[in-house]
């Protein structure tokens, strides 16, 4: 293995390193480097990459998007409301019962961009923080309480490959405590085999008609988040 010295956002470099290593493909996960329009620069330059193209990417990289999406076709996700400013925000956020879920519709640097406000003032206080940043739209949705599970699969715009399953832990502190991150571990297996056929007949076959009949092609390693 060989660490090179590319910045993840760096289109360019990660395609002279895939020559230079003369890769068989290459494989791309950041989000980042996936709404950067890596793999359209990859593909423009005949270079092979498990990746999708900067417009597929948006179910990633775009909550707002993501959840429009899965509303459209159906595929089940936590009630909410995407809210273009602060009063919007705070109105739909007063309906919801504590805890409420607020996240930046795109990437925000530095964190996850998502926040579990436990109280009302905590509510208020994070929808003017995010708005004062100009973080673009926010999404404000229903808590769902349960575990969460992180489920992979290899898509090829036709066939689709489930990998193994994983449940991480997202908060900082231990005993489930502190903020959210992008993780401070995982393990695997966890889903039994009734559970795993539950999320591939209500998240996964759908969603792939529904990028089908969009025209939207990602060929790539897709995730689903799926609470039990």
């Amino acid at each position: 293995m060989e660490d090179i010295p590319v910045s993840s956002g760096d289109v360019e470099g990660l395609a002279r390193a895939a020559l230079e290593l003369k890769a068989d493909f290459t494989l791309i996960t950041p989000t980042q480097t996936l709404a950067a329009g890596v793999a359209d620069y990859f593909k423009s330059r005949g270079l092979p990459i498990i990746a999708p193209t900067r417009e597929a990417s948006r179910l990633e990289w775009s909550k707002g998007f993501s959840k429009k999406f899965m509303k459209k076709y159906q595929i089940p996700t936590p009630y909410s409301a995407i809210c273009e400013s602060q009063e919007q925000a705070q109105k739909f956020a007063d309906t919801l019962p504590l805890p409420v879920v607020i996240k930046a519709d795109g990437m925000v640097h530095g964190g996850t961009g998502v926040v579990i406000a436990q109280d009302r003032q905590r509510v208020k206080n994070t929808l003017e923080e995010f708005f004062t940043r100009n973080v673009g739209p926010v999404l404000v949705e229903e808590f769902i309480e349960g575990e969460e599970v992180s489920y992979t699969i290899l898509f090829d715009g036709k066939n689709y490959l489930p990998l193994a399953e994983s449940r991480d832990y997202k908060k900082l502190l231990d005993g489930d405590k502190g903020p959210n991150t992008g993780g401070m571990g995982a393990y695997s297996p966890v889903l039994s085999s009734a559970q795993h056929d539950a999320i591939i007949t209500q998240i996964v076959e759908p969603c792939l008609a529904a990028l089908n009949s969009e025209g939207i092609e990602y060929t790539e390693s897709g995730e689903c988040l799926w609470t039990t």
